[in-house]
């Protein structure tokens, strides 16, 4: 506690406890550089950019990107990106996920375009997650109608959807990787 606050610090085992200098502004950005988010666990693991109906319709419905986060402590990723290859980009908030932004290890946020026809269904498309630089990405050429572009050992291939879900392989799916 310094001046009847409690504040953020580094562990001192055994010694006073240190608090950084504080720099005027919002907070938001004022982190050190030892408190940055490591997003490497952080990948797009599903892409869906061709549902049956309305490419831009809200949430449940139309174009999703899923994001799995495989690394070990919480993460926030409310203002993290997805953007298209043309730079579109759509802000992660809990306006377009289901069950809010904070993934533990293993879990999965789906990212609904809500309105946004970003994902294109015919041609090259990438597909980008980024905060300040690009923390994963994917490419797929061409999509078929209802079918999602899935993470399955690395590579990515035609699948059923599988939102908020492990991704699996069906005898059914008819995709392969471009």
């Amino acid at each position: 506690m310094v001046d009847n606050r409690v504040v953020e610090c580094l562990p001192t085992p055994g010694e006073e406890n240190e608090v950084g200098n504080e720099s005027e502004g919002d907070g938001e950005n004022d982190r050190k550089e030892d408190d940055r988010v490591d997003w490497s666990g952080l990948v797009v693991s599903e892409v869906f950019p061709d549902p049956r109906g309305d490419d831009t319709a809200l949430m449940p419905g139309g174009e999703w990107v899923e994001v799995r986060y495989t690394g070990g402590l919480e993460v926030d990723v409310a203002g993290l990106l997805v953007c298209d290859k043309s730079e579109n980009c759509v802000t992660i908030s809990d306006a377009n996920v289901v069950e809010g932004t904070i993934m533990k290890a293993g879990s999965y946020v789906v990212v609904y375009m809500n309105g946004h026809g970003l994902l294109n269904n015919n041609g090259f498309e990438e597909v980008f997650l980024k905060g300040e630089e690009v923390i994963d990405k994917m490419s797929y050429t061409d999509s078929k109608l209802d079918l999602s572009w899935s993470r399955l050992d690395e590579v990515f291939k035609l699948t059923g959807p599988t939102p908020g879900r492990e991704n699996v392989e069906s005898e059914n799916d008819g995709g392969e990787r471009e």
